[in-house]
């Protein structure tokens, strides 16, 4: 998966467009007057064709897929309104981003995640991108970002703290994975074990689980009564993985918070009674080997944030008028 930093939310839903074969099909007149620009049927069912087309091929009964239509129409407007404020605003104020700019901007990207050309493109069709989509929301993100301070007239700062929050929130995109460092007690089978045998293991079990649950301290019963050979004294095992885990013990830990007791554990070593004595994400990548896209990661959804801002305050000025 690569990152998005570029790419724009005006147009979420403008993945492709169809060809003039299907506006052919529509009889054109103006949905929407946004001042002296229009926005018309044949623009509109364009753009929202490969919508419609993914929805309908989504498996949805009948009810579902009329109301997912309803909904996605009534957003996809919205959006087109919305980018007409905007490209009238671009124009009033005069605001170009030139192609060796967007140029750049590509290159820096595709640069950032050390990908060939071929690799680039590649990804970017798994995205169900093309090349010259990418281009365009690059554009348009450039075009918001300068628009705001425009507007606005400040600039965002991305604090060091605001990273830092940011990259400890979110570990696990930079390839942390959930650990759990684990105490027990182990009470073995014996060999040729009868039900009987297993039955009074399980007892037992369950009462230690209740002598702990009464204030027994862990370390002192895993000195008295474990039979580990792999734990300290103390029944202190170190830290796991969670698909390093059986499932069975996997189970009974994941629902634990910090030094929470587990029920006891049937496992083929004997009855286990777990203690987590503390879990976190772990092993991620550097901060400072991420800390450029988190920031231009956050800049961009700063940058979203007071645009919606300032377009929803401008459509109040601007006459807007849905024919639909």
């Amino acid at each position: 998966m690569i990152k998005r930093s570029a790419k724009t939310v005006i147009f979420l839903f403008l993945c492709c467009f169809t060809t003039s074969v299907f506006a052919q099909k529509i009889v054109d007149r103006i949905l929407v007057l946004v001042d002296d620009r229009i926005i018309t049927q044949v623009a509109f069912e364009e753009a929202f064709f490969p919508v419609r087309e993914r929805i309908e091929s989504a498996g949805y009964g009948p009810e579902e897929t009329r109301a997912l239509i309803e909904r996605y129409r009534s957003e996809m407007l919205n959006q087109m309104i919305d980018q007409t404020i905007t490209d009238i605003a671009v124009e009033e104020a005069g605001i170009q981003i030139s192609e060796q700019e967007v140029d750049q901007a590509v290159e820096q990207f595709r640069l950032s995640n050390d990908l060939s050309v071929e690799a680039f493109e590649k990804a970017l069709a798994a995205e169900g991108m093309t090349l010259d989509q990418y281009r365009t929301q690059v554009r348009d993100q450039m075009l918001r970002s300068r628009l705001v301070n425009y507007q606005v007239r400040s600039r965002i700062v991305i604090t060091r703290e605001q990273i830092e929050a940011y990259y400890k929130k979110n570990a696990r995109d930079f390839g942390a994975v959930k650990r759990y460092r684990l105490a027990h007690i182990l009470l073995p089978f014996p060999s040729s074990m009868t039900i009987d045998q297993e039955k009074e293991l399980q007892t037992r079990a369950e009462a230690m689980v209740q002598r702990l649950l009464s204030g027994k301290n862990f370390a002192e019963l895993a000195a008295e009564e474990s039979s580990s050979r792999i734990a300290g004294s103390d029944g202190e095992l170190g830290w796991f993985d969670a698909e390093s885990l059986s499932p069975v013990i996997r189970e009974a830990i994941v629902v634990l918070e910090e030094n929470e007791i587990s029920r006891p554990v049937r496992t083929p070593q004997g009855i286990q009674i777990f203690r987590l004595l503390e879990k976190g994400m772990q092993n991620p990548r550097p901060l400072d080997e991420v800390a450029d896209g988190i920031a231009d990661k956050l800049y961009d959804e700063e940058v979203n944030k007071r645009f919606q801002t300032w377009v929803t305050e401008l459509r109040e000025k601007v006459h807007v008028r849905i024919l639909d």
